[in-house]
């Protein structure tokens, strides 16, 4: 936590507010925003337009910005309406990546994107299989969109990669003390070795947003009414199984929730009708939730090993927990028949819509 102190103070608010004037003509107020490698500010001018400025971690390759810049690019040319995504602003130099250095010398390259508006995903408070569905929709265009995107830096070796999911588990279970949850956590390990790994010749593969989660997602309001419209941060692409994308919003999407295969149904049922998913697909989709949730909770005992004290660490992983306990009462291979079918039926109920009309 102490590195993190360190690295605002060396852009501070005022710095920052110098930096958009210099680089891009912008006179702005500034507030810091919360972010897991960059640092990033919310700049609003004096039109009371807002956009989010953003300066990379030091140790962040220069090929991996290239890669968000270049997606972001890619899909702002794609037809996505109704949904948004942030645009690449160039600075005065034409460039979208403007070279800085922090006090140490090490690069920390600066970017610019367009502000888009909405409510988090995880603050609205009355979430329906509206709004499930709404978000598979958002999911499978997405992926579809994504089939003619590729870039150098998407096949990397990453840990939050649910590929190398089994390799990260195993390395990181003898973090979890406690005997019944790291028992879990084998069970979780046991069903990717037996369902996914066999079938993994059959996923179709491709560069995918990688951490479609609900601080990533935004709706139109807090209304009961509100609509999926945005999605943001494609700081964790990588080229992998296309049905990691599913899983892994599936795996956030039933954070806290009472019936998580209304949820998995829902998200599943209208993503395959956007980017049809094969047998395979929808056999491995349990068991990938499940390890997605296994991962993240590795890396929580990680954390709370280095700072026993945060107490923060400790209350935002019990939902993955209780979410994990929920997904083993369920049996992986009944529930992979059941996605099989469900989808099978829309297929059967689709062309016989398409017959009638």
């Amino acid at each position: 936590m102490q590195e993190l102190k360190t690295k605002v103070v060396e852009y501070s608010l005022s710095t920052v507010k110098a930096l958009a004037l210099e680089h891009f003509l912008i006179t702005a107020e500034v507030k810091s925003l919360p972010g897991y490698l960059d640092l990033n500010f919310l700049l609003t001018d004096t039109q009371g337009k807002r956009f989010i400025l953003k300066i990379a971690n030091a140790d962040e390759p220069l090929a991996e910005l290239d890669m968000q810049n270049a997606v972001m690019n890619y899909l702002n040319g794609q037809d996505l309406q109704p949904y948004v995504l942030p645009e690449v602003i160039e600075n005065l130099a034409g460039n979208e990546l403007t070279p800085l250095q922090d006090v140490y010398g090490r690069p920390r390259p600066m970017r610019l994107l367009s502000y888009v508006p909405g409510v988090f995903y995880c603050d609205h408070k009355a979430l329906s299989s509206h709004h499930h569905s709404q978000l598979g929709t958002l999911l499978g265009r997405l992926d579809l969109s994504l089939q003619g995107f590729s870039h150098s830096a998407a096949s990397r070796n990453f840990d939050w990669d649910l590929k190398h999911a089994n390799a990260v588990i195993e390395s990181k279970l003898v973090l979890i003390i406690d005997q019944s949850q790291r028992s879990q956590v084998l069970k979780i390990l046991s069903d990717f070795e037996q369902q996914v790994i066999p079938f993994m010749a059959e996923l179709p593969q491709g560069v995918i947003h990688n951490d479609v989660n609900d601080y990533n997602l935004l709706l139109t309001s807090a209304s009961l009414d509100a609509e999926v419209v945005g999605l943001i941060d494609f700081g964790d692409m990588v080229h992998s199984h296309q049905i990691n994308e599913l899983a892994i919003a599936c795996a956030y999407a039933i954070l806290g929730a009472d019936s998580p295969m209304a949820i998995i149904e829902a998200i599943t049922l209208a993503y395959h009708q956007q980017r049809p998913l094969n047998g395979a697909e929808l056999w491995v989709l349990l068991p990938l939730i499940a390890a997605r949730l296994a991962v993240s909770v590795c890396n929580s005992c990680e954390a709370i090993l280095a700072e026993p004290d945060n107490e923060y660490l400790l209350v935002s992983a019990k939902p993955a927990w209780e979410a994990i306990s929920s997904l083993l009462k369920l049996d992986t291979k009944s529930v992979g028949f059941g996605l099989q079918r469900l989808c099978l039926t829309a297929n059967v109920g689709a062309s016989l819509s398409g017959s009638l009309g």
